[in-house]
């Protein structure tokens, strides 16, 4: 699987969980049709809910892989900081129906994780004193209040140091995505199954 199709999955899935939180009343209006999964009843509704959760996680890899390849690191996180600053009024809007300092746009997360590991690249000390460079990053980006918070910084510098082969990467971030934040995969069987 490339880099291409990755994204595509990853801009589907974001856009059915855009979705669902705009219109929660979606799910209910779906076939359902369930079946059994490890024990946990799980029908259609819940199946596109899951598919959506996949989304930080996947571009949390490919905003990794692109700091592996870029040419040009100030010009991407320029880029990045750019594409924050025009989203982030949109996703006021949609989210909040207005201007909101509470919470930015995920985007922001993205710029925070392509920053640390820019940071942690140029520094050239002893490795604990350019990894506490890299959690005060991820501070940072949890006082910004951007979505993911510090955890999502913290999966993009773990996606870019890991070497392991791409389908194991992508599996364990999800995991450890939706184990970290509880608010992935797991949760949303758990919480559609408590709410029937």
């Amino acid at each position: 699987m490339n880099g291409f199709i990755i994204k595509l999955i990853a801009i589907l899935s974001m856009t059915v969980d855009h979705l669902f939180k705009l219109a929660p009343e979606i799910p209910e209006m779906l076939p359902s049709f369930a079946f059994s999964f490890c024990g946990v009843p799980i029908d259609f509704p819940q199946i596109l809910i899951i598919f959506g959760r996949l989304a930080f996680p996947l571009f949390a890899f490919e905003a990794a892989e692109a700091c592996t390849h870029t040419k040009n690191f100030p010009k991407y996180l320029r880029r990045l900081l750019i594409f924050a600053l025009i989203s982030e009024l949109p996703f006021d809007f949609m989210f909040y129906g207005g201007i909101n300092f509470a919470h930015q746009n995920v985007l922001w997360t993205l710029l925070f994780g392509a920053l640390a590991i820019f940071m942690y690249q140029k520094l050239k000390v002893a490795p604990p004193l350019n990894f506490i460079v890299v959690m005060l990053i991820a501070v940072a980006c949890y006082f910004c209040k951007a979505d993911y918070c510090a955890i999502g910084v913290i999966l993009i510098f773990a996606l870019y140091i890991s070497k392991k082969p791409v389908s194991l990467i992508l599996v364990f971030a999800i995991f450890c995505f939706d184990y970290f934040y509880n608010r992935g995969l797991l949760s949303a069987i758990r919480d559609v199954n408590v709410s029937n």
